[in-house]
């Protein structure tokens, strides 16, 4: 039993608003400012993780930047860059694995939802 009498309901966060606060986590932790191309996968991959059940706003876009950075980490493997830059790569490595886990299991989910985000949205650089 809960002990909480009252619930209140967090609307979802639109694909504009998740930019906005993964542009601001790379600003606060000083990254280059991200291009086009990045604001443009990390749009395209929340419009459709918001869709799926269990999306958490800005935990989950918490989410993708931390594990943006760990992605980038394991790029650069030892060889530092003059500025601290986030890849589209390393966004989208950690979109499609959210997308995955997240993505409908059902036959009919599937046949609907296939590579919509994959096939149309990113492209790795």
């Amino acid at each position: 039993k809960s002990r909480f009498s009252h619930f209140f309901c967090f609307p979802d966060w639109s694909a504009e608003d998740c930019v906005n606060f993964f542009t601001k986590c790379a600003s606060l932790e000083n990254f280059a400012k991200l291009d086009d191309s990045i604001l443009e996968t990390i749009t395209a991959g929340c419009r459709e993780l918001i869709g799926f059940d269990g999306w958490a706003n800005g935990r989950d876009v918490k989410r993708l930047w931390d594990e943006s950075k760990s992605n980038r980490a394991e790029r650069l493997d030892g060889h530092p860059e003059g500025d601290k830059v986030i890849l589209p790569r390393d966004v989208t490595m950690t979109i499609e694995s959210m997308i995955e886990v997240r993505r409908p299991k059902t036959e009919y989910s599937r046949a609907n939802l296939s590579n919509t985000f994959t096939e149309n949205s990113l492209v790795l650089v």
